[in-house]
C-alpha cells in the first residue's frame, strides 16, 4: 500500500475525532466568525500535515485535492455532534471549510514539497542503466508534444537510432531519470531535450539545456517544431533567436534557432 494510502486512511479515522475535541475547547461566548476562521486554521494545519507526511513525488499533484474531500466528507459527523446541527446550509459551510481548508494547506505543503524537489535533482551522463527509462520518455514525450502525427510513427527503439554517437546528459529525480538532452558536439547542436511530462515544472528542462551548453562552444544551434509553440516561447524567452525554417518529413515545419 502506498504512503499516501495510509496517511489518508489514519486522516479518515482520526480527523472527525480531533475536529470534535476542537470544537469543545472553545468558549461558547465565541463570535461565530471566529469559530470559522479557528475551524479554518485548523482544516489548513490538517491539509499541511497530510501532504507533508505522505513525502509526496512533484507529479503527485492531485493528491492535496483529494485529502481535501476525505477530510472534509469524514467530519461532517463531527460537526452534527458538535454543534447539534440539523440544518443542510450549515453543514454545507461546515463542509466547505473543510475541503477548502484542507486543499489550501496541502497545495503550500505540496509547493514547498515541489521546492525541495528541485534542489534533488542532480545530472549525470548517460549510463546504460538508464536506457530503457530514456527511451520511455523520448517515446512518451514524442507522442504528447507532437499530437497532430500518428502515435505509431514514434517507437521504442527509435531512441538508440536516433541519439546515436551524441553526447547525453540525464536528469535525475531520487535515482529516477526525468529527462535528458543529447547533442551533437561536432556541430554544437542541441538535438533533442525532452522532460517526462509529470515533472515540467520543476526547471528540469532550464537545467539540462545550461548543462548541456557547458560542453559545446558558440555558436550553438538548435531545431523546433513551429507546432510545438511551448518549446518555441522556451527557447526565445532564453535568447535564442530564429536563424531560418525547414520541414522536418515526420512532424512538420521548423525553425532552426541560434544561440550565440
Amino acid at each position: 500500500m502506498a504512503r499516501e494510502t495510509k496517511v489518508l486512511i489514519v486522516a479518515a479515522l482520526v480527523s472527525p475525532f480531533l475536529f470534535y475535541g476542537w470544537v469543545q475547547l472553545w468558549p461558547s461566548s465565541e463570535p461565530i466568525s471566529f469559530i470559522m476562521l479557528k475551524l479554518a486554521a485548523l482544516y489548513m494545519a490538517i491539509g499541511f500535515v497530510l501532504v507533508a507526511a505522505s513525502d509526496l513525488a512533484p507529479d503527485r499533484t492531485g493528491f492535496p485535492f483529494v485529502a481535501s474531500l476525505v477530510v472534509g466528507i469524514t467530519a461532517i459527523p463531527a460537526g452534527l455532534v458538535a454543534f447539534n446541527i440539523l440544518y443542510s446550509a450549515v453543514v454545507a459551510i461546515h463542509l466547505s471549510i473543510a475541503v477548502f481548508g484542507t486543499l489550501a494547506g496541502g497545495m503550500l505543503a505540496h509547493r514547498i514539497s515541489k521546492k525541495q524537489a528541485r534542489r534533488e535533482i542532480e545530472f549525470i551522463p548517460f549510463d546504460e542503466e538508464y536506457r530503457a527509462a530514456l527511451s520511455e520518455i523520448y517515446l512518451n514525450s514524442r507522442r504528447e508534444t507532437f499530437y497532430w502525427v500518428s502515435p505509431e510513427e514514434f517507437q521504442p527503439e527509435d531512441f538508440a537510432k536516433d541519439t546515436e554517437g551524441e553526447t547525453l546528459l540525464i536528469a535525475l529525480y531520487r535515482k529516477r531519470p526525468i529527462g535528458f538532452i543529447s547533442i551533437w558536439r561536432q556541430d554544437n547542436f542541441i538535438h533533442h531535450l525532452y522532460v517526462d511530462s509529470r515533472f515540467k515544472k520543476l526547471g528540469a528542462g532550464k537545467r539540462l539545456l545550461t548543462e548541456g551548453l557547458k560542453l559545446i562552444s558558440r555558436p550553438a544551434r538548435l531545431k523546433c517544431i513551429i507546432q510545438n509553440e511551448d518549446a518555441c516561447r522556451f527557447y526565445e524567452k532564453l535568447g535564442w533567436r530564429k536563424e531560418n525554417s525547414g520541414t522536418d518529413p515526420q512532424a512538420g515545419a521548423y525553425n532552426t534557432y541560434l544561440l550565440e
